[in-house]
């Protein structure tokens, strides 16, 4: 599902921390440091994003269709418990480079129901083995940073792998959406084109009944299938059809008998192809594919959740952290107690946004509202120190 030939960007910006210099703490008033701190919390989802229907840029060099660019706010907060699923779901990735494993599909719950992350990644077929772990480790780190203005889904397609989340599940269902697909077609060279679509024909049958076969004695357990059509005396084309392992024999011949009617109305006649979906993956070209060290496609075991801390442990450094910050707040800074009082108030928030763990960080409303409220309605985190 390569869509590296696409040129369109999504808007970016960045920060270099190397460049930054440390200043002294009287040299930026509380109230300044204020609107830095509000500055910062707020601009990621209200950063302009591409418009509606485009295939969007990413980091890692990805694309995604974002259907809906809205920076209202009820669609650019995912709430702290989705935040922590979410980040769950980016460690699972992490996780498969280790074994190899080229697929994962997992539910990572926590919160309410609607904060639930089922998540998916897979290696496509025609990658070799050392691309596709680069590729799940670009994916993995591109995920918190691709929001599609915050949304709570999301398929994002690499060169060399898929990663898709959301907050219903999708496991088992073939997603066969016109709006959530594209093409990457080559041009049209080939001097007979009905002797082409012929072939193709020969060769996307075969290749969607293997790579949806019920047999368990001839099944591909990585839901994909290659093969080859000679098309006249000089010329073989070669195929691939892939479908993500959860779904079942009937939703992947589903999902690619979708691709080759939509094949059909938008490049019958192109020398190769490649028809890119949530679902599955078609490609068709003159030049062979295959990969010579194919990726693994075992499946990655579901990871468990997070341990819980010891509430002693807590406890103590919660208190621990309450005298360093006392401290700090009486003797530190030279500032009248109006802005001692700010800067124990953005000490305390910042410690809530650093915390280790996702599940503990406060979402965007949440420090909206930490911020009108006085320092002494602050708690400071269960972790903090």
């Amino acid at each position: 599902m390569s869509p590296a030939e696409h040129s369109s960007k999504g808007s970016r910006f960045s920060f270099d921390m190397d460049a930054a210099t440390p200043v002294s703490c009287p040299s930026i008033s509380a109230p300044r440091f204020l609107l830095l701190i509000v500055t910062v919390v707020l601009l990621p989802c209200v950063v302009t994003q591409p418009s509606a229907g485009n295939l969007c840029g990413t980091k890692a060099g990805g694309r995604y269709v974002c259907p809906d660019c809205s920076t209202s706010a009820s669609a650019s907060t995912h709430g702290a418990s989705f935040e922590a699923n979410l980040f769950r779901f980016q460690k699972a990735i992490e996780d498969m480079l280790v074994p190899n494993a080229g697929f994962l599909n997992a539910t990572f719950a926590g919160g309410d129901a609607k904060d639930t992350v089922y998540g998916l990644a897979t290696c496509l077929a025609d990658a070799e083995r050392a691309d596709c772990v680069v590729c799940l480790a670009g994916a993995a780190a591109d995920l918190p940073r691709t929001r599609c203005s915050c949304h709570r889904e999301l398929v994002l397609w690499y060169e060399h792998c898929l990663v898709r989340f959301d907050n219903v599940s999708f496991f088992g269902a073939a997603d066969t959406s016109p709006a959530r697909r594209f093409a990457v077609p080559n041009p049209s060279n080939f001097s007979d084109q009905a002797r082409l679509r012929a072939a193709r024909t020969r060769l996307a049958d075969r290749l969607v009944a293997r790579a949806a076969e019920v047999d368990a004695a001839t099944w591909s357990p990585g839901r994909f299938a290659f093969d080859d059509e000679v098309v006249d005396a000089n010329v073989t084309l070669h195929g691939l059809a892939q479908c993500t392992q959860d779904l079942p024999a009937a939703e992947c011949g589903r999902c690619l008998a979708s691709h080759m009617s939509w094949l059909a109305g938008c490049c019958a006649d192109m020398d190769g192809v490649r028809l890119n979906g949530p679902s599955c993956y078609l490609r068709f070209e003159f030049m062979g594919f295959a990969p010579g060290t194919p990726p693994s496609m075992a499946p990655l075991v579901e990871p468990s959740p997070p341990a819980a801390v010891p509430p002693g442990a807590q406890s103590y450094s919660r208190r621990k952290t309450k005298i360093y910050l006392d401290r700090f707040c009486s003797s530190a800074c030279e500032i009248d107690v109006e802005d001692t009082e700010l800067v124990r108030k953005m000490v305390i928030i910042g410690l809530w946004c650093i915390q280790m763990s996702p599940s503990d960080r406060p979402s965007m409303s949440r420090v909206i509202e930490m911020l009108e409220k006085s320092a002494a309605e602050l708690q400071l985190p269960l972790h903090a120190s």
